[in-house]
Formats: C-alpha cells, sequence, structure tokens
C-alpha cells in the first residue's frame, strides 16, 4: 500500500426532527492518494431512539467498538465529493460523472481495463460530449489508480512503413447515410509501443485477427503522448 494512501472514518450521533425528538446517525469518510484522488462524504445512516443513552449505545453496536462516535446537538450537513485526474466530478445516481480531459484519454487508453474494473466508463451524451462516469464501493482498491507515464514513444509525421499488432478494430456508421452503412477503424500498437488509429485496410478482415501483426504503408499524424492517425494505408501484409 502507497505511504501516501489515507482512510478515515468516523460517527455522529445528532439532534434531529422539527422538534429535536430524534438523535441520528451519519458516517463521515476521507481517503485518497495524495495528489492522485480524494473522496469525503458525510452520509445520512438512520435514526436511533429517541433517548441520547439508547441512540449512543445503538450507535457502537452499529459502528464497532473502535470506532470514533461523536456528538452533536445539530444534524451535520450532508456531502459526497470525488475527484480524481484533476476533472471536476459531480454527484449523480449511486455513481460520479464528469467530462473527460485529452490527459484523461491519454491514461484511459493505456489503461482501459485497470479502469474498467475500478468502475470507470466512457459514454458519450446526447449532445455529443464525452462523459466520464464511476461508481465507488468498497470493494474498489483506489490506491492503484493509473496516472500519466513518464515518458512515451514518439514518431516522425509522414509516409513510412509501419509495423504493428492490431490491438481493437470498432465498427462505425455512416452518420450521413441512413442504411446504417458505415466502416471499420482499426487501432495498431507498433513495435515501439506507439499506438496508431486509422480505417481498417480493406485488406484485413475485420474478424479473427486481432493481436496478429501486419506491416503496411501509411501516413501518420501524431497527436502526442504516444498516439497518432494513419491514412491512407496500402500494401498490407500479414507478419509470419
Amino acid at each position: 500500500m502507497d505511504s501516501n494512501y489515507y482512510h478515515e472514518v468516523n460517527y455522529s450521533v445528532c439532534r434531529t426532527g422539527k422538534l429535536e425528538q430524534y438523535y441520528t446517525l451519519y458516517r463521515s469518510a476521507t481517503s485518497g492518494l495524495k495528489g492522485v484522488w480524494a473522496r469525503s462524504s458525510c452520509l445520512y445512516l438512520g435514526n436511533l431512539s429517541h433517548e441520547l443513552d439508547k441512540a449512543m449505545v445503538k450507535a457502537e453496536s452499529k459502528a464497532g467498538n473502535n470506532a470514533t462516535i461523536e456528538y452533536y446537538e445539530e444534524p451535520r450537513k450532508e456531502y459526497d465529493n470525488f475527484t480524481a485526474f484533476d476533472l471536476k466530478w459531480k454527484n449523480g445516481k449511486n455513481c460520479y460523472y464528469s467530462y473527460p480531459s485529452q490527459d484523461f484519454f491519454t491514461i484511459w487508453r493505456d489503461n482501459k481495463d485497470l479502469l474498467k474494473q475500478m468502475g470507470f466508463w466512457i459514454s458519450k451524451a446526447k449532445t455529443g460530449e464525452f462523459m466520464v462516469f464511476c461508481k465507488l464501493d468498497e470493494t474498489k482498491d483506489f490506491s492503484v489508480l493509473p496516472s500519466l507515464k513518464d515518458d512515451y514513444p514518439t514518431i516522425e509525421n509522414g509516409r513510412q512503413l509501419l509495423t504493428g499488432k492490431l490491438i481493437s478494430v470498432k465498427f462505425k456508421v455512416n452518420e450521413w447515410d441512413d442504411s446504417g452503412s458505415g466502416y471499420y477503424r482499426a487501432t495498431f500498437e507498433l513495435e515501439s509501443g506507439y499506438k496508431v488509429n486509422g480505417t481498417l485496410p480493406k485488406a484485413i478482415d475485420p474478424k479473427g485477427n486481432i493481436n496478429k501483426m501486419f506491416y503496411f504503408n501509411g501516413t501518420v499524424e501524431d497527436q502526442g503522448k504516444g498516439f497518432g492517425f494513419y491514412k491512407r494505408p496500402a500494401k498490407v501484409s500479414q507478419v509470419n
């Protein structure tokens, strides 16, 4: 566990109700990895009793003998905040959401499987904007939240021979054609680790070729951080 990781939970018993007739339990928690992510919350757990002594006994039973329990004469203010990847997150229905930055897209590209396991996913809103969501629960280990790499492979712009492994193929519907026609986009990981994305060459079958090596001529436009686009692929061959 990273020494910069922290996690603390406290409980509060407060007087609530219009006539201040209840003693109510709240749970406050803070956790995070310094400089990477943080979550803080104060949530209502339920009414305990009309009597303080009974309420404190029930609170200890619910919180555990080693938990810190504080008493307040007034209700606590409820909140549930989350920060990660330098994005501004909002609390939605059972999850957090934000609008991804270019740096986040880079981290997502490099760590997609891990981030999905941790409860992150990306979806496109009706406005056409991409949104990133995160569903947290106690089983997620956020001490391993990935970040940008210290360095990325580079490539020269222009026409060149590309040799790489086909790592993904996605069908894209033609937005200007109501018939449902479309084309395939492909991502290749080159020998240097650099990734390029472009229209799948017609010589490559979109099915059954994932993780196979190919080489072809293509014109590269570098986008930075180990990623670029290729166009006009030609002279495609599979590497034996």
